[in-house]
């Protein structure tokens, strides 16, 4: 992660644009001498990027949960070697559609 954030300010180096962060103030309380509690742009550029590492991974799991659960109530559909093959499973293929028709009659319920 480092490298990509020296490889970021790298980049923006050569192409001149100025990577500061804004300034930010706040009250200070009684004994405080600091002026602001910003962070600097290296450092604001590494929170940022964990904020969208932690997205990106969060969002994965959702979708993959979500797949799961798709090929749960629908995966017997696109199952071909059994659908096809010599010998059929039928109580498999009667409850995989008993599945189908109780998911879409909740759906059209709703």
């Amino acid at each position: 992660m480092p490298e990509a954030v020296e490889y970021g300010l790298k980049k923006c180096d050569e192409c001149d644009i100025k990577v500061d962060c804004r300034v930010r103030r706040r009250r200070r309380m009684p004994g405080e001498t600091a002026r602001d509690a910003s962070l600097t742009a290296r450092e604001e550029i590494s929170r940022i990027m964990h904020c969208v590492l932690d997205k990106i991974a969060v969002e994965m799991n959702d979708r993959f949960h979500q797949l799961m659960l798709l090929n749960d109530k629908f995966g017997f559909l696109v199952d071909a070697r059994s659908l096809l093959g010599d010998e059929v499973d039928l109580e498999k293929l009667t409850k995989g559609c008993e599945d189908l028709q109780n998911v879409i009659s909740q759906f059209f319920q709703t």
